[in-house]
């Protein structure tokens, strides 16, 4: 199976998330499962990449050609089994969803955000919809969960929506999720 992991690119990330996010890749290559990634070897990003090639886990990096905010294209690009380029940002995107086959969310910004909604609202409206999961390191997807719930609540959508957004507590139980999930076991 491919797993992408979207995740932040800040070197600035406190070192509990970089070691939560080395330890999902290399629970996804202990798995033998290969690794979809944004293609930077810097932050979570990079973490996660190095992981994943530390357990033997093939790494697939995707790297926008047009990036240069915050100097991210001048970044060392992770030395990939294959790195795939791409015009920007939303070629990116779209690239990382083909190749994947389920998805994890690790703490992040904006971008992160972006990409993990954009799969579940592809999720929503299509039958074919891909597997994704939080993984809530230090409790930093607990607001989120909140406001999934008041969705819920006040009506913008239902259980079943909100079931296809759990959140993983370790990285053995976002991998058991998403195994389960596209072996047919767990239906979203």
């Amino acid at each position: 199976m491919r797993i992408c992991v979207y995740c932040g690119s800040s070197s600035a990330a406190a070192p509990a998330y970089l070691e939560a996010a080395r330890d999902l890749g290399q629970a996804i290559g202990r798995a033998g499962h290969a690794l979809v990634f944004g293609g930077f070897d810097q932050g979570l990003m990079g973490a996660v990449a190095h992981g994943a090639h530390e357990a033997g886990g093939q790494v697939f990096g995707v790297v926008p050609a047009s990036v240069d905010y915050f100097k991210m294209r001048s970044a060392q690009v992770f030395p990939c089994d294959q790195e795939i380029e791409v015009a920007d940002l939303a070629a990116r995107k779209a690239m990382m969803e083909d190749l994947s086959d389920a998805f994890v969310a690790l703490p992040g910004s904006f971008g992160t955000l972006d990409e993990y909604y954009n799969v579940l609202a592809q999720g929503k409206i299509s039958t074919t919809g891909k597997p994704i999961v939080l993984l809530n390191v230090n409790g930093f997807y607990d607001s989120l969960a909140l406001l999934h719930q008041r969705m819920v609540d006040d009506g913008f959508m239902g259980a079943v929506e909100l079931a296809s957004a759990p959140l993983a507590a370790d990285s053995s139980e976002a991998i058991r999720y998403l195994e389960e999930c596209v072996s047919g076991i767990h239906r979203l």
